[in-house]
């Protein structure tokens, strides 16, 4: 893993953030870290695996705190964590999460053609800070993202979320939800359960519609942007999938990954969340 080829952006929130050579971990309970932080630049990384795995399995387990790791190995890289730390795994369009269960340490493989890792608190909104690089050191933070500089590069010029600019003529409508909060259809959103993951909302080229209480949303779960003067979704293929429905209808509509126009007066529902596109008479 060479520093060139990929980016680690730290999280906001409570903890530590280390990175020793090619070794990155996230800890929450900084007042508890430095034992750990001893091992992670004592032992070296092909023995580290074995050594954390001694240390969850051992006698004084109980005096290991939680944490997250990426760690070198061979041809691909050891993700492990414990406790309360969670881990978000993309590739290929792929997405997968890793959680210790409630076992002593997880340790599995992640091949290195990944796109993005993502490890974090399991209670907390993870929020990355924008143009962060950690390059070593130990700093504060509430995780920390690994990305691939690849996939950074074709986030940044893919074409959805679309800018704003590319629009024909402004859309002066907007998207209100079920709780009364409304959304100026100006901009491209991101809706998804942690959307502030999103590459697009980093680089500040969409905003976010957080959904954060529902298990049935991803946390990136789907796509508005605005184009020629209409209201574009798209699903992020997501497991719930996300829906829509004209007024009048009495079944929702499964949608997919590609756009499809949303019409004044239609329902996009995520999860258990319902949002109208609405158009003041005016405009219309």
């Amino acid at each position: 893993m060479e520093q060139k080829q990929h980016y680690v952006a730290i999280g906001r929130g409570e903890g530590l953030v280390a990175r020793f050579g090619d070794v990155l971990t996230y800890l929450p309970d900084g007042a508890r870290a430095r034992p750990l932080l001893q091992l992670l630049t004592t032992v070296a990384p092909p023995a580290l695996p074995q050594a954390l795995a001694g240390l969850a399995h051992g006698p004084e387990t109980d005096t290991v705190p939680a944490f997250g790791a990426l760690i070198p190995a061979g041809d691909c890289l050891h993700l492990i964590v414990r406790g309360e730390v969670i881990a978000d795994v993309e590739a290929g369009g792929g997405q997968r999460r890793l959680g210790s269960g409630g076992r002593p340490l997880v340790d599995e493989p992640v091949p290195p053609w990944f796109d993005r890792i993502t490890i974090c608190g399991a209670a907390t909104t993870f929020v990355p800070c924008a143009d962060t690089d950690l390059v070593a050191g130990v700093v504060p933070g509430g995780g920390f993202v690994l990305q691939s500089a690849l996939a950074r590069s074709a986030a940044q010029q893919a074409p959805q979320p679309a800018p704003a600019t590319t629009r024909a003529r402004p859309v002066t409508g907007i998207l209100t939800a079920d709780d009364g909060a409304g959304y100026p259809l100006d901009r491209p959103y991101i809706i998804g359960r942690n959307p502030m993951i999103d590459p697009a909302v980093v680089s500040g080229a969409a905003s976010p519609i957080s959904l954060p209480d529902d298990p049935q949303v991803s946390r990136v779960h789907a796509y508005v942007t605005v184009s020629g003067g209409m209201v574009l979704v798209r699903d992020a293929q997501t497991v719930g999938g996300t829906h829509i429905a004209a007024p009048g209808d009495q079944t929702w509509t499964q949608i997919g990954d590609q756009p499809v126009e949303l019409l004044p007066g239609c329902y996009l529902r995520i999860g258990q969340k319902i949002l109208t596109y609405q158009v003041p008479a005016q405009s219309q």
